[in-house]
């Protein structure tokens, strides 16, 4: 059998490449965010990004373990990455 990636593990595994990630050691929101121009900055508060104009924030609970922090800060990278408009208006549905 053989595995077949699907199109988000290939958008990943391109991203990664193209940042010059190849370690496990190197999958960390500081370096990942550097090479991308992203700000990322730790609050006291509920995690999110923030898009204004040329500028990306994102904004990890700071009272969070790591391993959530690392997953906050892939999820909020996937909307500035992959996502377009503000999440807050649009319909419930």
């Amino acid at each position: 059998m053989v595995y077949t990636k699907t199109h988000l593990e290939d958008f990943i595994e391109n991203l990664y490449t193209n940042i010059g990630i190849h370690h496990p050691r190197q999958l960390n929101p500081e370096e990942i965010s550097a090479k991308l121009g992203i700000v990322v900055d730790y609050v006291d508060g509920t995690s999110k990004c923030i898009e204004h104009e040329r500028f990306s924030f994102i904004m990890l609970n700071q009272n969070l373990s790591p391993a959530v922090q690392w997953q906050e800060f892939a999820h909020e990278l996937c909307h500035l990455l992959r996502y377009a408009g503000n999440q807050f208006t649009l319909p419930s549905s």
